[in-house]
């Protein structure tokens, strides 16, 4: 058998006379008739009789592929149908006589066409249904127990009727970690709507959940097993309760910066039949418990970031259950400036913001000539101009360094001594205005 899955054209040439009458393509099968996938249907040009010289067949499937046999005579051909529904054929025959002068060529030919739709015994395209499966407790020690509503086989029971027929095996796919009891894992398959499933617990560890896909598996007695009809796959979820996922208080979200030294309660929901917990956090975190919560202190330093994981034994060292990583990220903080600008006699202060606790901090004015003192230390700088003639561009630099939370950051600004630079203008950009109020001379400008 050969597999088409869009056209077939078969060409044959016989022998005969030709004959004027009207040729109609007949079907094996009415068309309220049911079919069996893989059963070869005949069909055939009726012409009362008549034979051709030759036939040009053209066959146009609706809905998936077919497969033909080997045609008796040269206006006969078999369509094997597959179980995928609705099946929709249009049959197209070129059909030519032979030329009624009797040379013996070909006549002109002409074109006949036939559709015809089939009712199929299929499960194809048909889902599965059934209700949702309760969590399942790591606690729990018994079999969990799957069922579906039964799945029966299309159009066993006529058209009009029910369908009587039920699929042959449901097949059922286990998620990693479960198997049948007593059986397999990975692919199962069973004879009735229902499996018995338990844990693997593969290594020791508590097997987790995931999604059991079933779907219905038609044999086709009744169609002499011709052919093996699949249903779509149903998902079914299977969950694990409760779920084993560390939370920490006050919303935190595992963002740390140098410095931070809050201490962060981390809890897990609890397992009544787990009796100690086994906590593992980075090495900038200190805490002890053995119970499904504990208090970390950060050390404020870079050795924090990492991940918090908690191991417990449930029923008795029958399986270990370990968590979600919970993450921990690291960064230093944001360092600026607040500008004292312009630095007069009477002087100004410059903070470098956002400094970490125990951090070392120094700095650094220049040109050293504008200014009474040009270095020192701290997050605070105070700086005077050296003389009421002292004018000009300058500069500030912070150094901080930080070992426990590996800070080594230079931050520049840049400020003026004296008094400031710039043209002096009245808003309107003309220059200044001298008004004459009285015994007073006041000069109207901006100074930019």
């Amino acid at each position: 058998m050969k597999l088409i899955k869009k056209n077939l054209v078969l060409a044959v040439i016989s022998s005969g006379f030709c004959s004027q009458a009207q040729p109609i393509i007949t079907s094996q099968v009415g068309a309220l008739t049911l079919v069996c996938p893989g059963a070869p249907i005949r069909y055939e040009i009726n012409s009362s009789g008549s034979s051709f010289c030759q036939v040009n067949w053209t066959i146009t499937d609706g809905s998936g592929s077919y497969q033909f046999g080997s045609t008796s005579t040269s206006s006969i051909i078999f369509i094997s149908w597959d179980d995928r529904k609705p099946n929709k054929v249009t049959l197209q025959a070129v059909i030519q006589y032979f030329d009624p002068n009797g040379s013996g060529s070909c006549a002109s030919p002409e074109t006949i066409t036939r559709t015809f739709t089939h009712v199929l015994r299929s499960v194809f395209g048909e889902t599965i249904t059934a209700g949702t499966l309760p969590a399942v407790p790591y606690c729990n020690t018994s079999a969990v127990n799957v069922l579906v509503n039964h799945m029966y086989i299309q159009n066993t029971g006529g058209i009009a009727e029910p369908p009587l027929a039920e699929v042959n095996n449901y097949q059922w796919i286990l998620p990693t970690g479960w198997k049948e009891v007593g059986g397999a894992s990975g692919t199962v398959y069973t004879n009735a709507n229902a499996i018995a499933i338990e844990p693997i617990n593969p290594s020791g560890n508590c097997s987790a959940g995931g999604n059991i896909l079933v779907r219905g598996i038609a044999g086709l007695t009744s169609c002499a097993g011709l052919l093996v009809s699949q249903s779509y796959q149903k998902t079914i979820p299977l969950n694990r309760t409760p779920s084993f996922t560390i939370s920490a208080s006050g919303g935190y979200t595992g963002q740390q910066q140098c410095g931070q030294t809050t201490p962060v309660t981390f809890s897990v929901p609890a397992q009544s039949c787990a009796s100690s917990y086994t906590w593992n956090f980075p090495s900038g975190w200190s805490g002890s418990s053995t119970s499904n919560s504990i208090v970390l202190t950060p050390s404020g330093g870079a050795n924090v970031a990492g991940s918090i994981t908690v191991t417990t034994s449930v029923n008795n060292g029958l399986c270990t259950l370990a968590s979600p990583q919970f993450t921990i990220s690291y960064s230093n903080p944001t360092l600026s400036i607040s500008s004292g600008s312009p630095v007069c006699t009477t002087g100004s202060t410059f903070t470098l913001n956002n400094v970490p606790p125990g951090s070392s901090v120094s700095w650094q004015a220049s040109p050293s000539s504008l200014f009474s003192s040009s270095s020192g230390s701290g997050a605070s700088a105070f700086l005077t101009a050296l003389s009421s003639k002292s004018s000009g561009a300058g500069d500030i630099t912070f150094y901080v360094s930080n070992p426990g939370c590996n800070l080594n950051a230079i931050v520049p600004g840049s400020l003026w001594v004296g008094k400031p630079s710039g043209v002096i203008t009245n808003p309107t950009g003309v220059p200044a205005v001298e008004a004459n109020l009285g015994s007073w001379v006041v000069f109207w400008a901006i100074i930019t």
